[in-house]
């Protein structure tokens, strides 16, 4: 009897042990951000060159507006974009230019922060690296 007795009572003291240490929680909210709407950072040539303003406004229906090298009289581009799976991709001009730049991000709907490259296109890469937080 007793032999049985003690694995018994171990076995059950186990599982109350087990009963209380669950506890209940709650997963912290998520966020989520759109990436349509205003995102502004600085971009630099990827080599420890000059930091310059750089702001990216997606548009319903895709298109995007590039402000960029000053906050205050920037020079303005226009162009279009697209969302492939975490990548954005897009390529624009910039007024009275006829040089065509090509764009490739990665965005998370959970991160306020997107970061890219830029080349001349279809090259997405070798003119500049950027960084730009979403803006509420």
């Amino acid at each position: 009897m007793k032999k049985t007795f003690i694995p018994l009572a171990f076995g059950l003291l186990v599982l109350l042990e087990g009963a209380c240490s669950k506890s209940e929680t709650t997963p912290p909210p998520s966020s989520s951000y759109s990436l349509e709407g205003k995102w502004v950072g600085t971009y630099n040539n990827g080599a420890g060159g000059p930091v310059n303003y750089f702001a990216l406004t997606f548009k319903s229906g895709g298109a995007v507006v590039v402000h960029a090298n000053n906050s205050l009289t920037p020079d303005v581009a226009n162009g279009t974009w697209v969302q492939v799976a975490d990548t954005i991709k897009a390529t624009y001009s910039y007024t009275g230019s006829s040089a065509i730049y090509a764009m490739a991000a990665i965005y998370s709907s959970s991160s306020n922060v997107m970061t890219g490259t830029v080349g001349l296109s279809p090259v997405v890469t070798g003119e500049a690296v950027f960084s730009v937080t979403k803006q509420q």
